[in-house]
C-alpha cells in the first residue's frame, strides 16, 4: 500500500503486518486513510458441464494400448516413465503412446484428443 506521509511529503511503501489475532496492524501515524476494500473473486467457472459419463474401464491392460497426455511440465516426465515401465512389466501392456500438450494451461489439441479415441486407456497428469 502506498500513501504520503505528511511528515516526510513524499510517497513510500508502508510496513503493515498480519498478526495472530488476523488483523493489519499498521504503525499509527503513519496511515492518514484507513478505508481499504478487499474484494475476492471466485475462481470457478460459471459454465456448467455437460452431464456425462466416464468411459467403461477395461476388464484388463494385457494388450491394451495406453496413452499419456502430458502437459509439457519437467516433472511428469519422470512420472510417466515409471508408469509406463509399471504398465509393461506388471500388466502386460502392448503399447504406450506419450503425447504432449503445446500450452500447458488449455485442453488438448484436437488431433491428441481424436488419436485417444482409439487407445483403450488415457492418462493425464500434472509436472508440478
Amino acid at each position: 500500500m502506498r500513501k504520503p506521509l505528511s511528515s516526510l511529503g513524499q510517497w513510500c511503501f508502508i510496513p503493515a503486518l498480519w498478526s495472530i489475532s488476523n488483523r493489519w496492524d499498521i504503525p499509527a501515524g503513519l496511515v492518514q486513510d484507513t478505508d481499504m476494500t478487499i474484494r475476492v473473486l471466485d475462481p470457478t467457472s460459471e459454465i456448467r458441464a455437460a452431464d456425462k459419463r466416464p468411459a467403461p474401464r477395461p476388464a484388463a491392460l494385457a494388450g491394451a494400448t495406453v496413452g499419456f497426455i502430458s502437459n509439457g511440465k519437467e516433472g511428469t516426465v519422470g512420472f510417466f516413465s515409471h508408469l509406463d515401465r509399471l504398465l509393461r512389466e506388471r500388466f502386460d501392456v502392448a503399447e504406450v503412446v506419450h503425447r504432449t500438450k503445446a500450452n500447458y494451461s488449455a485442453p488438448a489439441e484436437q488431433d491428441i484428443v481424436d488419436e485417444a479415441r482409439n487407445w483403450n486407456l488415457a492418462i493425464t497428469g500434472l509436472g508440478d
